[in-house]
């Protein structure tokens, strides 16, 4: 996400970060107090104890889902969005892509990882809905296939050829689903694109495998007691990870020793200082994009009232010169028409 707000992220972390106590605690407090309520009250409930983190805040899903430290747990998640049992994750991998040009913009991915086959798996965690979801996928797909066939040093380029070249694999789980899954009308909520197939019935299997997941889709089933892919305890993972203060779903979690285990590991770990002004960051760049965000609405719909406007201006113009009350050349004039674009106008009204 870019970052177009007043504080960005990384300036409120290195701000808290530097600080020693008491400052830090009067920078907190001053920084707060340019939070919304809701942002507040969420923040200081989570670093007092009283909630559990967003197990899809960026720095507790790393955590939570590192590569090294959690090597089974994210391998399990891998394997279950996927359907790929074949899958094993080696070990972390570096979490930005290649700088093609000057002028390129650098891809920076959430948890990424080398499987024991050869592929590179990456898991995003998207908080907001964004239309271009699909065409991210693809961008990051094709950085990280880029990075697949390159040679690394100390190998032959010879070695790294297109028939060689091993696959990547991206999972999205989404908190809030974009278009088009929210209108997709299905009982599913995982959505595996594997196999491209041409106009003409020829099909192959691209080396990017890509997997969204509506994890608020997942909630609300789980929630109406119904489960579009028969799977309980995956349900219950991925409804932690749609929304982890929901009193059912922590209680349920119970039921599941690697589910508890993750839910003390995120309470505990939110103790931490440092981790709590990453947290107070997050909270910042979350603002910085709803505010961006409200402002575009607005903006869309001031010109769609503007745009409204401007029609019934034309079709009370039109209406005037078809009742002969209106000379044709100084409507065309007043609407930024031709005549001849105003005379089809007229035409098409009189039909």
């Amino acid at each position: 996400m870019e970052k177009t707000g007043i504080v960005q992220e990384s300036s409120v972390y290195r701000i808290l970060s530097n600080a020693d106590n008491p400052d830090r605690e009067v920078l907190e407090e001053i920084l707060l107090k340019h939070l919304s309520e809701e942002n507040r009250s969420d923040y200081e409930a989570v670093i007092k104890g009283k909630k559990l983190p967003s197990f899809m805040s960026d720095v507790v899903a790393k955590k939570l889902f590192d590569a090294d430290e959690h090597r089974e747990r994210l391998q399990s998640l891998f394997r279950d969005l996927s359907g790929d049992d074949t899958i094993i994750v080696d070990s972390s991998f570096r979490n930005e892509g290649f700088i093609q040009a000057v002028g390129s913009k650098k891809t920076i991915f959430d948890i990424t990882s080398h499987f024991h086959d050869g592929r590179l798996g990456d898991a995003e965690f998207q908080l907001m809905a964004q239309n271009f979801t699909l065409e991210r996928g693809d961008i990051y797909g094709s950085d990280l296939l880029l990075l697949q066939y390159s040679v690394n040093y100390g190998d032959k380029k010879s070695e790294v050829n297109y028939k060689n070249v091993k696959g990547v694999l991206i999972i999205y789980l989404m908190k809030n689903s974009p278009e088009p899954f929210r209108s997709h009308e299905s009982d599913r909520y995982i959505h595996r694109f594997k196999v491209q197939r041409s106009e003409s019935g020829i099909e192959y299997t691209p080396l990017i495998q890509k997997v969204y997941v509506q994890l608020d889709k997942c909630l609300k089933q789980f929630l109406d007691g119904k489960d579009g892919e028969n799977n309980a305890k995956l349900q219950l993972l991925l409804s932690l990870l749609a929304d982890s203060s929901n009193a059912k779903v922590v209680s349920e979690a119970h039921k599941y020793q690697e589910l508890w285990d993750m839910i003390v590991e995120a309470k505990t770990f939110v103790q931490n200082k440092e981790v709590q002004a990453m947290l107070l960051a997050e909270k910042y760049a979350e603002a910085d994009f709803n505010a961006v965000i409200s402002f575009e609405r607005q903006e869309s719909e001031a010109i769609g009232e503007a745009r409204g406007e401007a029609r019934g201006e034309i079709k009370t113009l039109v209406s005037l010169v078809c009742d002969g009350l209106l000379d044709q050349s100084v409507a065309a004039k007043r609407c930024n028409k031709t005549e001849a674009e105003f005379a089809e106008m007229v035409k098409n009204f009189k039909k």
